[in-house]
This record gives structure tokens, sequence and C-alpha cells, in this order.
């Protein structure tokens, strides 16, 4: 476990928690899915890793990154206000 990457992921996490949501992610779905249902699928996720401190099941995991995937491929017109959510779902990849 990186603590770095866990107090990283912490923040963020606050951060995104904190945030209003973007109108325009409402509109922002295609066949890759549709961002709320992305963004509940990472919050499980994100959620579980925070109450490991730092450790992710090989399921989750996998979940993450096919949410970041997703993501990008549904939001490339909204990259400035989902900052804090490809943040978040790329912090364990570095």
């Amino acid at each position: 476990m990186n603590e770095a990457v866990l107090d990283e992921v912490t923040a963020l996490w606050a951060e995104h928690l904190s945030a209003s949501w973007p109108e325009e992610l409402y509109k922002a779905d295609d066949s890759d899915g549709d961002v709320v249902e992305i963004d509940g699928a990472m919050a499980g996720c994100i959620s579980s890793y925070l109450q490991g401190r730092g450790v992710l099941d090989v399921k989750r995991a996998r979940i993450i990154q096919a949410c970041a995937c997703d993501l990008q491929k549904v939001l490339p017109a909204c990259a400035a206000t989902v900052h804090i959510m490809f943040a978040v779902s790329s912090a364990w990849r570095s």
C-alpha cells in the first residue's frame, strides 16, 4: 500500500463528494454507459479502497479500469468538469 496514493485518493474523493453534480453530465451518455451509473460503480470501488486503507481487490480494480475507459469515451467535451472523477480513477494506476 502506498500511503501517498491513499492520501491523494482520500483528498480527491472528499473533493468529489463535496462538489455539485455538473448539469452537462446528464447529457454526456452514449453506448459506453450512463455517467450517473459509472459514478455509482466507481463510488463503491473507491469507498472499498478507502475502507481497506489502500487495498483494492482485483474485481473492483477491473471495475475502476473499465469505468475510467468508459468515462474517457463518454466525456471528452466535459474534461474540465470531471477532473476530480478522472483524477480519482487514475490515482492508483500511477
